[in-house]
């Protein structure tokens, strides 16, 4: 699975076309699916995206009892009802839905944000709100790396 870090802004055309950033492309670049899943996202107006491999483990997972919640069940149905698969062209290029782009409120420019295992496009004015109020939600605590806890499992 790719691991997608940093913030990139990227133009879009009026077809709804899109540079992925290069480092998340090269994260993505060993796997069979070249190109990315998207979904709209229920948390903000913004678009969540992940690889193929990603949506892969999800729709793996659904049928198993001990992993979801009923809850949780109907969300990961729901998102992948909602879900589409872009393919890169030969630039590096994704066609983003126009109905995508309406629920985030992107136009001529995309803000990709990498959240570990998945990341966001965002319109760029709309995160930079997010994040001043995430800024100040985190200050008081000291966020930093070095404080955030490890992952559990066997990689820890």
């Amino acid at each position: 699975m790719a691991t997608f870090i940093g913030s990139y802004e990227n133009k879009v055309d009026a077809k709804g076309r899109v540079s992925v950033p290069a480092r998340f492309r090269i994260a993505i670049a060993g796997q069979t699916y070249q190109g990315i899943v998207v979904a709209p996202s229920f948390e903000n107006d913004v678009i969540d995206a992940c690889d193929h491999n990603r949506i892969a483990q999800v729709a793996e997972a659904i049928d198993d009892p001990g992993l979801y919640t009923d809850e949780q069940r109907l969300q990961a149905e729901s998102i992948l009802s909602r879900s589409t698969e872009l393919p890169f062209d030969e630039n590096g290029r994704v066609q983003l839905p126009q109905n995508f782009l309406a629920h985030a409120g992107i136009a001529g420019r995309a803000l990709f944000v990498g959240i570990g295992p998945t990341f966001q496009i965002w319109q760029p004015e709309r995160r930079a709100d997010q994040l001043a109020k995430i800024d100040d939600q985190a200050r008081p605590g000291g966020a930093s790396l070095r404080l955030l806890p490890r992952a559990r499992g066997p990689s820890a």
